[in-house]
């Protein structure tokens, strides 16, 4: 952390104070106990003439070693969400981070004695009294879990009986807070928990919900989640009080990683096994024709929904009540929000209609709408809680009532919606298109506001046609992740788009097939493995060009349903080659976001089973960007596959912006030189100094390298000449249906085989 321009800051001796964190601002940005205890602890240093510490060089983490998917230990290597996230933190703030897990009674008494600097818990007031936190980073739920065909409890007030939770949880502290009459069976770990259940030494656990999930799930036990979920409680970073210059370092660092970006990327990477649910709800513009009439709804549209509801319900029964409130309330409650005070849907069009009908008479100035949406609110919700998100969208209902625009709206959606002359309107709210700080200001960060616009009389004559260009305008700055756009005809959706969708949906992806392009040992000439793509005959219109379905699948995400299909499909056809003892490993490409969660790998090991595959029969090809963006999970995804002897290979390298001594520190068998180098390679000599210069630092690593795009036989010399290991290219083989494909590899290894017999 470096000092603003100016005159360094010192500390009370007069020492430099350019990488220390000034008294002063310790607690400013904090809120109720938290604010209080740190600006206490500061309070008593600064009285004790103690000065601020200098930023930290480096990290100890501690944690449950056996809590996944938030943290658990993988061999030598701590992985989870927390270890990730607490990288993060910690890199923020330019210190080197270490992890320490072990069990969690252990964690805890090795913060108490300073073993550990750090460690992520639930917040809760008795653990105020001995740690200083930071503000909430996520927030997780409690459960109820006991074996399958046991006595169900609906609620935490019916638990009897012996109740295994682990030994200084939160569990522990908050079950003698609810008066339960239970026994409790402590453990060290929450998988501890769970086995004493099985076990039948406890007849229930009670945990947190996802760790026990994934657990049940993973390690197949006979347990079973019982009654609805409870103690919804954030989860923070934990110090000693006697260390308030690092939680607030770390406070500071945790907000810096939540402004970047970079918790909602690592939050991607790891959301797929942090809960049952689906993949989130996500805009895409090649859905824009099925979604005309609106957006489609966050996850945490149900909860102001909700809410909204039962305020309506509530001056409803007050307007029939005996209290005097009349009919016009009744009808006010009918036509606006009660809970953001912000006119229906319905409302909004009348009033821009009669705008427009006014403007049109007088010969008015252009008029513009605008749709808009806080797009990080769900991200508020999951790192911060309801009540935050619920805030969130009050307070921006607040600020543009403020705003007194001629017309303002809101959907049921969290889509807010405004009118009035076009200059006024710009003027007005491209102030507030960045991160709205007021908005959530508990964690002193809020969602970001993109807005679609459409203009009145050029994209609209009236108010229903305005209001689907600017959301068909929000829907493509979302997907773009830009702040602002306004609407161009160019952005209405594909009709042929969307009937490849409908096809792909309602047909089960019924005519994809895969066809398998050989690769060749440049210096032998044998076939030594193929790589496997994805063709589709769609139903009812014909053949589809893989460079339209591909992309089109992927923005619409729904490519994984053809990754599993060309999984299970190269597995059948390279164990059958095996059997015929014509053994040829096959490529597949797959997504990182794919292989984070599990049902990817349950595919290729379902595979396995089903056609009598080895690991070696399958090779994974992912991007070399993609791996880059995801490096610390993809780093412990690739360790397991090739654990499991399943290969892993970087296609397109050369086109994103890593190294080959970056990539060194993942376990990849092979890279793929994109063939945008070794198509230049005869005329253009940069392109062959990049790819003589790749192929040596690759097997200076121990890695193959196999050249893409190989289309004349100049070409294949030189990388012959280059030393390069393997091609694959139209030159060799163009991609073969699966039964050409058998036999050109069958006939190359009676080739071989022949040519083999003739030497001897």
């Amino acid at each position: 952390m470096e000092a603003r321009a100016g005159a360094p800051l010192q500390d009370a001796r007069g020492a430099p104070a350019s990488r220390m964190l000034p008294i002063a601002r310790a607690a400013r940005t904090l809120s109720g106990w938290r604010k209080r205890t740190i600006a206490a602890a500061l309070a008593v240093l600064a009285a004790q003439g103690v000065a601020a510490q200098p930023a930290p060089e480096r990290i100890i983490f501690g944690g449950d070693a056996e809590y996944p998917p938030f943290e658990w230990r993988e061999g030598d290597f701590a992985v989870g969400f927390y270890v990730d996230l607490a990288q993060a933190v910690a890199a923020s703030g330019g210190a080197a981070s270490e992890h320490r897990l072990g069990d969690w009674p252990d964690a805890i008494r090795a913060l108490e004695s300073g073993r550990v600097d750090v460690v992520a818990m639930f917040e809760s007031e008795g653990r105020a009294e001995r740690f200083l936190f930071t503000p909430p980073f996520h927030f997780v739920n409690h459960g109820i879990y006991g074996r399958a065909g046991a006595d169900s409890v609906s609620s935490l007030a019916d638990l009897r009986g012996r109740v295994a939770v682990e030994e200084l949880s939160y569990a522990h502290e908050r079950i003698p807070q609810e008066g339960l009459a239970v026994e409790l069976v402590l453990t060290g770990t929450t998988a501890g928990a769970l086995r004493a259940v099985e076990a039948g030494r406890a007849d229930y656990a009670v945990l947190a919900a996802p760790a026990a999930r994934y657990l049940i799930s993973e390690r197949r036990m006979s347990l079973q989640e019982l009654g609805s979920q409870f103690w919804p409680t954030g989860y923070v970073f934990a110090v000693r009080k006697d260390r308030p210059e690092l939680a607030q370092w770390l406070d500071l660092n945790l907000r810096n990683v939540l402004r970047s970006g970079e918790y909602r990327r690592i939050l991607g990477r790891w959301e797929p096994r942090l809960g049952p649910s689906a993949e989130p709800l996500r805009l895409q513009p090649v859905a824009l024709g099925l979604l005309l009439t609106g957006l489609v709804a966050l996850a945490a549209g149900w909860i102001r929904s909700a809410l909204g509801r039962r305020a309506d319900a509530g001056v409803a029964r007050a307007a029939a009540g005996g209290d005097g409130a009349t009919d016009e309330r009744i009808t006010w409650a009918q036509d606006h929000d009660v809970y953001t005070q912000l006119p229906r849907l319905h409302r909004f069009l009348e009033r821009v209609d009669q705008l427009i009908a006014s403007a049109a008479a007088e010969g008015g100035q252009p008029m513009q709408l605008l749709a808009i949406h806080p797009s990080d609110l769900e991200l508020t919700i999951r790192t911060l809680g309801h009540r935050a998100g619920i805030d969130a969208v009050r307070g921006l209902a607040e600020r543009l009532r403020e705003m007194n625009f001629p017309a303002c709206g809101q959907s049921g959606r969290d889509v807010f919606f405004v009118f009035g002359d076009k200059t006024q309107v710009d003027a007005t709210l491209r102030k507030i298109v960045s991160p709205v700080d007021t908005l959530v200001v508990s964690a002193d960060v809020g969602p970001l506001l993109v807005i679609g616009s459409a203009r009145w009389p050029q994209d609209g004559e009236d108010a229903s046609e305005l209001l689907r260009r600017a959301e068909t305008a929000l829907s493509a700055a979302i997907s773009r992740r830009e702040s602002w756009i306004e609407y161009r005809p160019s952005m209405e959706p594909d009709s042929c788009d969307l009937e490849l969708l409908k096809a792909f949906r309602e047909r089960a992806a019924e005519g994809m097939y895969p066809v398998f392009q050989p690769q060749i040992d440049v210096r032998t000439g044998e076939v030594v493995g193929a790589e496997t793509l994805a063709r589709w005959d769609a139903p009812g219109i014909g053949p589809v060009s893989p460079q339209k379905f591909i992309p089109l699948l992927e923005e619409a995400n729904l490519i994984r349903h053809v990754t599993s299909r060309m999984i299970t499909e190269t597995v059948r056809v390279a164990a059958e080659l095996r059997r015929r003892g014509c053994p040829c490993p096959i490529s597949v490409n797959v997504a990182v976001s794919d292989l984070l969660g599990d049902k990817t790998r349950q595919t290729i090991f379902k595979a396995l089973r089903r056609h009598g595959g080895v690991p070696a029969d399958l090779k994974l090809e992912l991007t070399e960007t993609s791996v880059s963006d995801s490096a610390e999970t993809v780093r412990w995804v690739m360790t397991r596959l090739r654990e499991s002897g399943i290969r892993v290979s970087i296609d397109d390298f050369g086109t994103g912006y890593s190294s080959l001594a970056y990539l060194s520190d993942f376990p990849i068998h092979e890279i793929k030189i994109d063939r945008s180098f070794v198509s230049g390679i005869l005329d253009k000599p940069q392109n062959r100094s990049i790819v003589r210069s790749t192929i040596e630092m690759a097997h200076s690593l121990g890695l193959v390298v196999v050249a893409e795009g190989v289309e004349s036989r100049e070409a294949l010399a030189v990388l012959r000449e280059e030393n390069c290991d393997r091609a694959q290219g139209f030159l060799l083989s163009r991609p073969l249906p699966e039964d050409e494909f058998v036999a050109f590899v069958e006939a190359a290894a009676g080739g071989a085989a022949a040519a083999g017999a003739g030497d001897a």
